[in-house]
């Protein structure tokens, strides 16, 4: 049974790709990976990602953090953003170009783009800041070919702070905007839904 729905998951996925008409950095058969998966692939599938986010990434001040089910990539503001600005800084282009590369090679999951701001300033400045900020990250991917669909960009403010606010330095690590990658769901669960 699971066979069968792989299958045509598989099948799917190649037509659409036939009738698409767009160009793609990705060929057909990343594609048809990216987007088959089966229930015991999805752990496999997360792994193969974060590992080619923790290479393509290293030395670029962003951190890669894995949960059991997610995989978030941490960008501080002090390397993606000047001060009480929004604007991703070119300086930051290339590492969320490498970025958007992945998230497309990996087409199967969702991308939740969250930002947040230390304690400074008003709630309501913090707020905006921070969804300002997530929908500049969201945008530019969106830019570079990732999928509108996959993105939700949510500004959090002040709110889940990783660090004290008391300090300058806690203040920093909390000034930061986060790539939540969620796994794909399984392909027998997606053909259950239709």
């Amino acid at each position: 049974m699971l066979k069968k729905l792989t299958l045509m998951a598989f099948s799917a996925a190649l037509l659409a790709g036939c009738a698409s008409s767009g160009s793609s950095d990705m060929n057909a058969a990343d594609e048809v990976v990216a987007t088959t998966v089966t229930v015991s692939d999805v752990g496999d599938y997360m792994d193969q990602q974060e590992a080619e986010f923790r290479q393509q990434l290293k030395g670029t001040g962003v951190t890669i953090i894995r949960t059991k089910n997610y995989l978030v990539i941490v960008m501080p503001s002090s390397i993606t953003f000047a001060s009480d600005k929004y604007n991703v800084v070119p300086e930051f282009y290339p590492a969320l170009d490498t970025a958007a590369a992945l998230l497309r090679k990996y087409s199967a999951t969702n991308i939740d783009v969250n930002g947040y701001t230390d304690s400074t300033g008003s709630d309501a400045h913090n707020l905006k800041l921070s969804q300002q900020r997530a929908n500049s990250v969201a945008g530019y991917l969106i830019q570079q070919g990732v999928s509108p669909q996959r993105i939700m960009p949510v500004g959090y403010g002040e709110a889940d702070p990783v660090a004290t606010n008391s300090t300058k330095e806690g203040r920093a690590e909390n000034r930061r905007v986060e790539i939540k990658i969620a796994p794909p769901k399984p392909a027998s669960e997606q053909m259950a839904k239709n």
